[in-house]
């Protein structure tokens, strides 16, 4: 292979860096570590302007093209996101309309991203994903025990068999993965959850200011916990 093809290889694919990375189970996905720090916020990634608070987590549950320069230059917005608490890991979509090497490829560079962003001192919070059925046998492999994991419900719930399914992943992080809390982006559950406390975070496309806070009944049920 000549440097040139390799180079391309490199900057489409992240070659030689997912070849340096832990990968376990069928799908070879690489690990994640976890994360202890409670978001007190959170906000949009393509929400971001120059009086955004701080102290809050960034999200990228948005439209992918809006964020899909991070996958070709995740060094464009480092520094930008190093001035936050946090980032939960990158969240290129994944649909039960999409054949399945997509939804891998996307699952693929989040994770990537995620240990990139890590590497370079910036706070990421796991995040959990599924499609379909399938996807829940292997699609937490490589994700922490014993962490704060992030779910979100944004667009994936519209219909009796979507909400189905979202609640079977939703046990299923509870049963392989026993985080220490399951952080919820999106939309209210409306069934009781067995499981770890779920925080609540609205979708910060419809608040208004574009950042979503915890409330106080949610910040102490942290304190109790």
């Amino acid at each position: 292979m000549t440097e040139k093809t390799l180079n391309y290889f490199e900057w489409q694919f992240w070659a030689s860096y997912a070849m340096r990375h832990e990968k376990v189970g069928p799908w070879q996905l690489p690990t994640v570590r976890p994360c202890y720090t409670m978001p007190k916020g959170v906000t949009g990634f393509d929400q971001l302007r120059p009086k955004t608070p701080k102290d809050l987590f960034v999200h990228w549950h948005s439209w992918d093209n809006e964020f899909e320069t991070i996958w070709r230059n995740p060094q464009k917005h480092l520094r930008r996101l190093q001035e936050f608490s946090g980032i939960f890991m990158p969240d290129f979509s994944q649909f039960s309309d999409f054949d399945f090497p997509l939804c891998l490829w996307n699952l693929r560079r989040n994770r990537l991203l995620g240990n990139w962003y890590w590497e370079n001192d910036v706070e990421v919070m796991p995040c959990a994903t599924w499609w379909d059925e399938y996807s829940l046998e292997h699609c937490l492999d490589g994700l922490p025990r014993r962490s704060l994991i992030e779910v979100s419900n944004v667009n994936t719930c519209h219909t009796p068999e979507s909400e189905r399914i979202f609640e079977m992943g939703l046990n299923k992080v509870r049963d392989v993965l026993d985080p220490l809390a399951i952080i919820l982006y999106g939309k209210r559950l409306k069934r009781p959850f067995d499981g770890p406390p779920i925080l609540f975070f609205q979708n910060s496309h419809y608040t208004g200011n574009g950042c979503s806070y915890l409330n106080e009944e949610q910040l102490q049920l942290i304190k109790e916990t």
